[in-house]
């Protein structure tokens, strides 16, 4: 704490307090935005619309190879 600090010279102080904060914590947030964005879309993805895809994708593998006419 400054003893004889005037009002603006206090203001400085926290305003640089307040922005380290910040600099510190905006890697942090961005880190939980890359991590959580995925796990939501695949939530989402899984409620409206994964069973389906699920299935399209099993018929995809289960289709058999399409025959060729040789001779």
């Amino acid at each position: 704490m400054l003893t004889n600090a005037t009002p603006a010279e206090a203001a400085k102080h926290r305003t640089s307090a307040s922005t380290t904060l910040l600099v510190l914590a905006g890697p942090l947030i961005g880190l939980a935005y890359i991590i959580a964005l995925p796990c939501i879309g695949a939530v989402l993805l899984v409620y409206f619309g994964g069973r389906s895809a699920i299935r399209g994708i099993a018929r995809l593998v289960r289709r058999p190879a399409p025959r060729t006419i040789t001779g």
